[in-house]
């Protein structure tokens, strides 16, 4: 595969892609699941609004935290 500024694309950017789609299913359709059976249990959604909050903290503080090897980001005129 090929990219429009005629460099090699990487074969795992694919698998990454789906992988990352995948992932992101996943993770909605066990809020959601979730998100019900709280609501059953607890008769309203502030434990699953609270709870999603958190996760969402913490999942942006392991975004800043978390980085690749140095070099591995590069800009789109490299």
């Amino acid at each position: 595969m090929v990219t429009a500024g005629g460099r090699p694309c990487h074969r795992d950017f694919r698998l990454t892609r789906r992988g990352n789609l995948s992932a992101h299913q996943l993770g909605a359709g066990a809020s959601a699941f979730l998100g019900a059976t709280a609501r059953d249990l607890f008769g309203a959604y502030d434990v699953v609004w609270t709870s999603l909050g958190a996760v969402c903290l913490a999942a942006s503080l392991l975004a800043v935290v978390v980085r690749g090897p140095r070099g591995a980001r590069r800009t789109a005129a490299q």
